[in-house]
């Protein structure tokens, strides 16, 4: 199996991708993501949309979840509230 850079993954021009665009990156069949997606379940740090029996992966979440970038939104309390009493 001839390994795939996130160079080369960067340059697939779509914005969504499929097992097959990233699998020889992850080290593993395509089958194996399809499998394990199955049934809603997610083992992987990056988005999986399924679609009847396709499966779909956003391609920037995917690159930044590769780079050990946080996916995750952080939501801050620090605002002062408009609607509060002083």
């Amino acid at each position: 199996m001839q390994k795939v850079t996130l160079e080369q993954i960067e340059a697939i021009d779509k914005a969504m991708l499929v097992p097959t665009d990233i699998c020889k990156y992850l080290g593993c069949s395509a089958y194996t993501i399809n499998i394990a997606t199955r049934n809603g379940k997610n083992p992987f740090p990056f988005p999986v949309i399924r679609l009847g029996t396709r499966v779909k992966i956003p391609k920037i979440p995917f690159i930044k979840a590769m780079r050990g970038e946080n996916l995750k939104v952080e939501i801050s309390n620090d605002h002062e509230d408009p609607h509060s009493e002083p």
